[in-house]
């Protein structure tokens, strides 16, 4: 990261809801150091559902995306310390911060799951990867119905907000999918209730 740059970011640094210093900066401009590319899935189901309450309740506005309509990808940088622990992260700027808080709040939750571990020998990494808001993704639970059944989804592919990486999965590799992202939100919601309730 150059000097003029990592500046330009902490001086953007400031305490969060979710406990560890956020800074919002446009990564095309921030300069940072090169990411190791983390691929997550999601609970995109209810992650989506925020964002539409957050668009539907206009608390904010983002430029072309409306409550019944959106598609946005917001990339993420985190660093982790040797212990597992988070010591920042960055959101790509999408100027529309309750969405923004919502990435950090995932991007935490992910961190507590250990999703991001430090190479032996490192005292801190920077990870990297994005969060996709997409409303029109079809459900899962129709893969469900059918056990045998081969079911496909897209999804964007890391870094690009134009190709897309195709999972194919049957319903009982869904369903083990499915419990894995219900954790993760369950996991969400408990840092998130955690950031007023709970101290280091």
């Amino acid at each position: 990261m150059s000097m003029m740059a990592l500046a330009m970011v902490a001086a953007a640094w400031a305490p969060s809801t979710v406990g560890v210093p956020v800074a919002i900066a446009d990564f095309r401009t921030a300069g940072l150091p090169p990411l190791i590319k983390v691929e997550r899935s999601m609970p995109r189901a209810e992650m989506t559902k925020r964002v539409e309450d957050i668009l539907q309740s206009r608390q904010c506005t983002i430029e072309g995306q409306q409550a019944g309509s959106f598609d946005v990808v917001v990339p993420f940088a985190i660093l982790i310390g040797a212990d597992g622990i988070a010591r920042k992260i960055v959101i790509d700027k999408l100027g529309c911060n309750p969405v923004e808080m919502l990435v950090a709040q995932i991007v935490v939750a992910q961190a507590s799951r250990g999703d991001f571990v430090v190479k032996p020998g490192r005292t801190e990494q920077w990870f990297g990867s994005d969060v996709y808001f997409k409303n029109s993704e079809p459900s899962i639970g129709e893969a469900l119905k059918e056990p045998n059944k081969v079911t496909c989804k897209s999804s964007p592919k890391l870094g690009s907000r134009v190709s897309v990486n195709r999972t194919c999965k049957t319903a009982a590799e869904w369903r083990v999918y499915e419990q894995d992202r219900q954790q993760l939100g369950r996991d969400i919601r408990n840092a998130g209730e955690c950031r007023s309730n709970c101290t280091n």
